[in-house]
């Protein structure tokens, strides 16, 4: 993953989807400034997604859907840019409520397909969604 942050200033897109990629979401994404929009769906990640990577200031777009994820969503440890989140198609089992107050600019929220049990008014609270998907739970 170093190599890919070498080229940090240069590289905005990381498409790394349809891989097979095993195991973790690599932390070290996070620490790649320039990039805006993170591909990882489609691989075979399982492991709960790191709070570093919500808490990224520039990413703006994560597609982490079609993965093995289980677990809780964490929570980013302060508000981020992040516009868009697909965690469609996992295992998830629990969404943290401060999740979405820290992420205060998201618009797309997809959640379909997992194992959630959310609070309706609690999602719905988050006035900020222009699409949110819970089907399939």
């Amino acid at each position: 993953m170093l190599c890919l942050c070498a080229l940090q200033d240069m590289l905005f897109v990381l498409d790394l989807s349809g891989n097979g990629f095993t195991s973790v979401v690599p932390v070290e994404l996070a620490t790649c400034v320039g990039i805006t929009t993170l591909f990882l769906g489609g691989n075979n990640l399982s492991s709960i997604v790191p709070m570093e990577l919500f808490s990224s200031r520039q990413l703006q777009k994560i597609d982490l859907r079609s993965n093995a994820l289980i677990g809780d969503i964490p929570a980013p440890s302060g508000t981020t840019v992040l516009e868009y989140l697909d965690l469609s198609n996992n295992s998830l089992t629990n969404i943290i409520s401060s999740l979405l107050s820290m992420l205060s600019k998201l618009s797309h929220l997809d959640l379909g397909i997992n194992q959630l049990t959310i609070p309706m008014p609690e999602l719905l609270s988050h006035c900020r969604l222009y699409f949110l998907g819970i089907y399939r739970n």
